[in-house]
């Protein structure tokens, strides 16, 4: 899921106040309703917004685009703290 290549979540003319649909997130990623459900579950994606329908699920802009840095910069620590444990286990 990288924001470069995305339509909205890449894109700075898109406000974070922005609303979008599930089926807008299927669009963006080329992904079935079901996988972008899955990608919740497992904590890739944020928990949508509550919908007075609950029907259809909408996220904030904003919301998924801080999702996606968090998970850029946990991702980021961590092959820092691997490379340092892989040094560490190279220099003994």
């Amino acid at each position: 899921m990288t924001t470069t290549e995305n339509k909205f979540l890449g894109n700075p003319m898109i406000t974070d106040d922005a609303i979008v649909s599930i089926d807008s997130l299927c669009e963006e990623f080329g992904k079935s309703a079901r996988t972008i459900s899955n990608w919740v579950k497992r904590g890739l994606l944020p928990r949508p917004l509550n919908s007075e329908t609950r029907c259809k699920k909408f996220w904030r802009v904003g919301q998924l685009r801080a999702h996606n840095r968090l998970k850029q910069r946990s991702a980021e620590q961590a092959v820092r703290i691997l490379e340092k444990k892989r040094a560490q286990f190279l220099e003994e």
